[in-house]
């Protein structure tokens, strides 16, 4: 604050010295040399000298002042800043100057009209540091070199959870975002035939624009969804038997229960032989989505829930998916193992992996066998998720 404070008096009395010398060049013009009765070729060769005088020294004003600004350097640190569509030179020193990006509004202003800048600057969102010097920042604004949002959603994100990310890294307002992909219309005008857009946020790698609204964004992420599900697809029994909405809703409780890749067609294979045996398939994450509990251990009353996303209790899939699921768990859902198990439990030896079964008693003797890794892991002081 001191140091833009200290600024601003220089640049004030820059302005107090040049006004001086233009008085006192005015005066010796007058009173001490009489130019005026001479032709008028003298009088323009002793203007000529007299404005090559001022400007000279104004350029080392100038200088001294650049020496001394880079010389007292600030900690480095990076600020956002929104020029939007309309906004004036001014508008946008003053915001540069609030976020402490420059020094000397004065000087900025004075460089940019220089350079002609100020009807060529351009809208958008720049990510700039308080290091860059005017001529940088200039360049950036008038290229139009706006910062793109990145954002990385993980397999088997949530809806709400890639909202909560978009409100910490673009602002984007996570209530209008969720009421979007909660709204059965929007989706069925987006080709998505299901009461939600839960499934289809397909995740990967995204590079926003700055100014990308909440719509553009789920159209943005619907769109990769549909070149990954058409890479992964082939003619299957499975693809043929059941709708692309139920292999969505597969593959989303495969993405919630695998945690290692190479289980993933073997669980969505055990998952198939509980559904052709009309077995519920038992899956602990569509209980949790249920119950909006996604970390701490389920209780009996959790999993007695009355609600069509509790496979515990119901047969058959939930009416929609659970998560986004990525690339691996929708090739998983579309190409199953063929295998005889019917149960898995997760070993708890931290290894991710799990014990399968074909028979229950099978499955109650791979239970213990877990109880036993889960006092094993406490006993070293490694704790598992729940």
């Amino acid at each position: 604050m001191m140091v833009r404070l200290l600024c601003h008096l220089y640049d004030i009395m820059l302005a107090m010295v040049m006004a001086c010398f233009m008085v006192l060049g005015y005066c010796l013009y007058v009173f001490l040399f009489p130019f005026y009765r001479w032709p008028f070729f003298f009088r323009l060769l002793y203007s000529l000298a007299l404005a090559g005088l001022a400007a000279l020294l104004a350029c080392g004003v100038f200088i001294t002042h650049e020496l001394k600004k880079r010389a007292i350097q600030k900690p480095y640190s990076e600020s956002f800043v929104t020029v939007k569509k309309g906004m004036g030179l001014n508008q946008i020193v003053a915001k540069l100057d609030k976020q402490d990006i420059i020094q000397s509004p004065l000087q900025f202003k004075l460089v940019a009209v220089l350079k002609g800048a100020p009807s060529k600057l351009k809208a958008g969102r720049y990510k700039l540091n308080n290091h860059l010097s005017i001529e940088d920042i200039l360049d950036a604004m008038v290229r139009g070199s706006v910062y793109r949002n990145h954002l990385v959603v993980p397999e088997g994100y949530m809806a709400w959870q890639i909202a909560s990310m978009l409100k910490r890294t673009m602002e984007i307002d996570s209530a209008a975002f969720m009421a979007l992909v909660c709204d059965s219309a929007f989706a069925r005008s987006c080709g998505v035939p299901a009461g939600s857009l839960e499934g289809y946020l397909f995740p990967d790698t995204y590079l926003f624009d700055w100014d990308a609204s909440a719509e553009q964004i789920i159209k943005i992420m619907l769109r990769r969804f549909e070149e990954k599900f058409r890479e992964q697809y082939t003619e299957t029994p499975i693809t043929r038997k059941y709708s692309r909405h139920r292999i969505v809703t597969m593959a989303s409780i495969v993405e919630a229960e695998a945690a290692v890749d190479g289980e993933r067609e073997l669980i969505a294979g055990v998952f198939y032989n509980r559904l052709a045996r009309r077995i519920p398939l038992g899956a602990d994450p569509t209980v949790r989505f249920a119950v909006k509990k996604y970390t701490e251990p389920l209780t009996v009353r959790d999993l007695a829930m009355v609600s069509p996303y509790n496979t515990r209790i119901y047969r058959g899939l939930p009416p929609g998916p659970i998560c986004n699921p990525g690339a691996r768990a929708l090739y998983a859902a579309m190409h199953p193992l063929e295998t005889t198990m019917l149960y898995f439990v997760a070993k708890r030896d931290g290894s991710n992996e799990h014990f399968f079964s074909e028979t229950n008693d099978g499955h109650v003797q791979n239970k213990e066998r877990a109880k036993q890794n889960k006092r094993l892991q406490k006993n070293r002081g490694v704790q598992g998720p729940y």
